[in-house]
C-alpha cells in the first residue's frame, strides 16, 4: 500500500455521543430458513 501522509489531516476522532452498549438482550431468532428452488435470476447484472 502507498503511504497516505497528509490525506487524513481533517479527520477528527472523538468519543461517541451516546454510551456504547455493554450487553445484549433478546435473541436473533428470525424463524425458519427459506427454501430456495429453481435457478438463480440475474437482474441488472446482480445475481438474485
Amino acid at each position: 500500500m502507498q503511504s497516505a501522509s497528509g490525506q487524513c489531516t481533517s479527520l477528527t476522532l472523538s468519543d461517541p455521543s451516546v454510551p456504547v452498549p455493554t450487553s445484549v438482550s433478546g435473541d436473533a431468532d428470525i424463524g425458519d430458513m427459506p427454501v430456495i428452488d429453481g435457478d438463480p435470476s440475474v437482474i441488472a447484472g446482480v445475481t438474485q
